[in-house]
């Protein structure tokens, strides 16, 4: 499973927000998982799409979206694939007969539940990615690779090659994207909690859930709602992060009413707790509020009535990195916003933002940015001026 896990920057990209227009180097995308929530508007084209062991067809005005650690792919609807590769067929002729005979119904749209894994192209062929994470692991490469299993939780997914993926040049294909970091979003760690669970329990309850048909969210303009956060992350205006996670909460909010449409409960969810203790459920928002202030791991447990093991242990499984890094990524998060947007000196922001001295800032800046806060700021206005 771990070689198929997208790394994704939670410090410098907490939101992607981006267009997908297929060529020949970025298409299909092959199987892989990662801890941001993905969702998906297509705009052109038709999609075949698969979360774990669940297959999905999308037409322009669907939107799916894609819960953490899920493995997933996207290839074009099987019906386009056969044509656009007609000149190169599958060296299965069964997986090409039962493929034709399976895809030719026109009725199949959204969840399909009668759909084997085994007849979906991108899945045919045990092929690998390329495992090097400099490179893009989730995208066709040029070298075939020995066969092996994508996980112990979907055994039966694996990739096809990728002389068989380039074949032909893609169809038109082209479809919006945001990628986001729950945890990230602006908004009490309780909605947070609420929405982690909502998303995992819809998703149980009937995998059916996470696809939704042109039309299914009455009242919410969903396309400009890609549009204009891909917008906003593009031009990096002043609150241009307040603006993109108020779209992201609404987008959540909407999913949540379309399922209580649909029947789900959630009742045990919005009842429940996520742990006893009421101190750890909201030490998160205390770390952002105080941020500025010395932080220390020990106190932060006492505070909570915990060991600092397994205040640490509980912490890491919680938000998915260490109670040291999440103090970290806030406190950067705010020294960028001061460089971006004030002209004060890193003396200053040091003593605003919970650091010792202005070296201790650089050292912190360079381990998450890779490069000092100044060599940040020229990179950062030569990209704004292209």
């Amino acid at each position: 499973m771990d070689r198929y896990y997208e790394y994704t920057d939670r410090l410098n990209a907490p939101i992607e927000a981006f267009t997908h227009i297929t060529n020949d180097h970025n298409f299909p995308i092959l199987p892989h998982w990662h801890y941001f929530i993905e969702c998906i508007y297509l705009t052109a084209g038709n999609l075949l799409v698969t979360c774990d062991e669940n297959v999905y067809s999308l037409q322009p005005g669907d939107f799916i979206f894609f819960p953490p650690k899920t493995l997933h792919t996207i290839d074009v609807f099987p019906t386009d694939f056969e044509q656009s590769r007609a000149e190169k067929p599958s060296q299965d002729p069964a997986f090409t007969l039962k493929s034709q005979d399976f895809f030719m119904d026109p009725s199949l749209h959204g969840y399909l539940p009668n759909c084997p894994l085994s007849a979906c192209p991108l899945l045919a062929s045990p092929q690998e990615p390329l495992p090097d994470q400099e490179h893009d692991s989730i995208h066709p490469v040029s070298i075939p690779h020995s066969a092996a299993d994508v996980s112990e939780k979907s055994p039966s997914i694996t990739t096809v090659a990728a002389s068989d993926c380039k074949a032909a040049s893609p169809p038109n294909i082209r479809y919006h994207v945001l990628k986001f970091d729950l945890g990230f979003l602006q908004a009490t760690d309780n909605m947070k909690n609420q929405f982690s669970r909502i998303i995992s329990l819809a998703y149980e309850e009937d995998p059916s859930n996470i696809f939704f048909a042109d039309g299914d969210m009455t009242g919410i303009p969903l396309k400009q709602l890609f549009v204009d956060c891909i917008e906003e992350m593009r031009l990096r205006h002043f609150g241009y992060d307040t603006i993109a996670c108020s779209k992201l909460a609404i987008l959540i909010t909407a999913m949540t009413r379309v399922w209580l449409m649909r029947g789900l409960n959630m009742e045990e969810i919005l009842l429940s707790r996520q742990s006893d203790n009421h101190e750890f459920e909201h030490i998160a928002e205390y770390i952002k509020s105080h941020y500025n202030e010395p932080l220390r791991i020990h106190d932060l447990a006492e505070r909570c009535g915990m060991s600092y093991s397994y205040f640490a242990k509980l912490f890491r499984r919680n938000y998915h990195q260490s109670c040291k890094e999440y103090i970290e990524f806030v406190r950067i998060n705010r020294v960028t916003d001061l460089l971006l947007f004030t002209k004060l000196d890193l003396t200053y922001i040091s003593q605003e933002t919970g650091f010792s001295d202005c070296s201790h800032l650089i050292r912190t800046f360079r381990k998450w940015k890779g490069c000092t806060p100044r060599q940040w700021m020229r990179e950062y206005n030569s990209e704004l001026q292209q």
